[in-house]
């Protein structure tokens, strides 16, 4: 695309509109007004759309479904939100919506409906000690970003993984713990780590267990996070603790397994804040 001010052409927007299902204001005619109401009507709702039925960890164990407007089956529904669900532990759970609002859920051994009509929301990973270690988006409703092309990546839907600062707290001790579950195929483009305040006197390593990385790896992604250092957003990309993995410039996942994380120390008593974020294409 050629850019004018910052913009695509005319021509460009046009098609990009247009494949988002906006309707365009018409030139020269007595229901301008109404049309331009209509048209941002849409593309606020869009946004809107993208936040419901949201899969979301409300703790350290439980999950909760967000409430919200949606756009299925040709026409708008409202979910009013859920309450809490405690997912299986050591398994993933598979998370979706039937008509009428309903929600349903099953192991992944058991796979997703096939004998029903249901909306996919996520794919929930608990871990041996009912700790949540990740959440999968699957609703076919959201608008995900396309992700850019570098070090060999395909373009494609970038979706990302986040635990916060009780999950992750609860993980920095002094033995490898899974820190995201992912999936064969997956392609890991970034993982990131924040620290919001100095924590303990640790350093904390980010890696792929031997399932998913082919050969474990502890420091593949991520190498010498320092928790004093507070304020700082590590990349897996940046020269001050790139790991062998990031160096390749992405990874594609060998078998269903873990991102995992290391501490020197224990420190899932101390006064840690913070968060991690992996950035992938879904292989699937």
């Amino acid at each position: 695309m050629a850019f004018v001010q910052g913009y695509p052409t005319v021509a460009a927007c046009e098609t990009y509109i247009s494949d988002a299902h906006v309707e365009s204001v018409e030139e020269n005619n007595y229901d301008y007004w109404n049309q331009w109401l209509q048209m941002h009507w849409r593309m606020l709702n869009m946004h809107e759309s993208a936040s419901a039925l949201n899969v979301y960890a409300d703790t350290t164990t439980t999950y909760k479904i967000a409430a919200g407007k949606y756009y299925y089956g040709g026409e708008y529904s409202d979910f009013a939100g859920s309450a809490a669900f405690n997912p299986t532990d050591n398994d993933t759970t598979y998370v979706w919506m039937e008509p009428g609002n309903v929600i349903s859920d099953a192991l992944d051994g058991a796979g997703w409906p096939t004998d029903k009509e249901h909306v996919k929301l996520a794919e929930v990973a608990v871990g041996a000690t009912g700790l949540i270690t990740g959440i999968v988006d699957r609703r076919p409703m959201l608008a995900i970003p396309t992700g850019s092309t570098q070090a060999g990546i395909t373009t494609g839907g970038l979706h990302c993984k986040r635990i916060a600062t009780t999950q992750l707290e609860a993980l920095l001790s002094d033995t490898t713990s899974n820190l995201f579950a992912v999936k064969g195929g997956d392609m890991i483009t970034e993982v990131v780590f924040t620290t919001k305040t100095a924590a303990g006197s640790g350093e904390v390593d980010i890696g792929m267990d031997a399932a998913a990385g082919g050969g474990a790896d502890t420091d593949g992604w991520i190498d010498g996070i320092d928790l004093t250092v507070a304020n700082k957003q590590w990349l897996s990309k940046s020269s001050d603790c790139d790991g062998a993995y990031a160096i390749e410039g992405g990874r594609v996942v060998a078998a269903d397994g873990y991102v995992t994380i290391t501490c020197t120390t224990d420190e899932t008593g101390g006064t840690f804040v913070g968060g991690c974020y992996m950035y992938y294409i879904p292989g699937q």
